[in-house]
């Protein structure tokens, strides 16, 4: 345990925003999580909530490791590492975050000083009943914060986190992600959905040409499968499944390895990294059947 304290400033009346509770969440979430785990022993972290000309501005403060001043430009890259961060993937969380925030047509910028720590601040405009930040709300609860604080740990299960992935039942359409660069390949996965949809049931496909879009799918609405290329131009499929991992809603989402590796040794290499099951190119229509089916129950 850090021992660390929480100082937490909020208006005594709700202040009402534009964008959505379960991006919100998200957001919170990942910077109250990298201002626990990158905070000195016995520190603190401050958060603080003001509005001011039709916007407002949520604020954490840490008092860990602080920011390269050269690293900071580069924060909210995928899969950057600043000294005192490397190794915890904490550009990751930080690039999703920035995206959550910019599809509510807000800002984060940060402000930090190596060895000091680090300041967080969050701007979205203010709305007319579309999300509320106040005091009280689930996602700010004073209570489970300090909770988490003295586990050291903000997770999927503590109450920042209020969106739990609902399992689909056998008569649900199952929502699909494909991650594939290749439009053949894309073709052809329509085509035997098309073809055997009474094994496969009533599916509903979003298919992503890129990473980009592919996570911009994810982000928007977690899926109940996702089936991802690992040979996608720019990030491979282990460094997507990274950055969906380390999302709170993709933490216990079926991930499935596409490849055309047959080979034994690629196989254990996707299980070790975390993939919940693999498939080899061109798609086997039964095993493709048999993947969706274990996932829809």
């Amino acid at each position: 345990e850090k021992g660390l304290a929480l100082d937490i400033d909020l208006p005594s009346k709700a202040v009402v925003v534009q964008g959505d509770q379960r991006r919100l969440t998200q957001v919170i979430n990942n910077l109250l999580d990298n201002a626990i785990q990158y905070n000195r022993p016995e520190g603190r972290i401050r958060i603080t909530l003001t509005s001011e000309d039709n916007q407002c501005v949520l604020t954490v403060v840490d008092t860990g490791v602080g920011i390269e001043k050269d690293f900071v430009d580069k924060l909210f890259l995928p899969f950057e590492a600043g000294n005192g961060m490397a190794s915890q993937g904490i550009g990751n969380g930080l690039a999703l975050t920035r995206r959550l925030i910019e599809a509510m047509k807000g800002v984060i910028r940060v402000e930090s000083e190596l060895g000091e720590g680090s300041r967080f601040f969050v701007t979205l405009p203010l709305s007319l009943g579309e999300t509320v930040i106040t005091p009280s709300i689930e996602m700010l609860n004073v209570n489970s914060i300090q909770e988490a604080l003295e586990t050291d740990e903000i997770s999927s299960n503590s109450a920042l986190h209020n969106g739990e992935r609902q399992v689909v039942s056998e008569n649900s359409q199952f929502d699909l992600i494909y991650v594939e660069d290749d439009p053949v390949s894309r073709r052809l996965l329509e085509q035997l959905l098309i073809k055997f949809p009474d094994q496969l049931g009533d599916i509903c496909l979003r298919q992503a040409s890129d990473v980009e879009e592919g996570i911009g799918m994810f982000l928007d609405r977690c899926p109940d499968m996702m089936l991802l290329d690992m040979n996608l131009q720019g990030l491979s499929g282990e460094e997507v499944l990274e950055v969906v991992r380390s999302q709170p809603s993709g933490q216990e989402l079926p991930i499935v390895a596409l490849s055309g590796h047959v080979e034994q040794e690629y196989i254990d290499h996707a299980f070790e990294k975390g993939f919940d099951d693999y498939l080899c190119k061109p798609l086997d229509i039964d095993l493709l059947i048999s993947v969706i089916n274990r996932y829809r129950s």
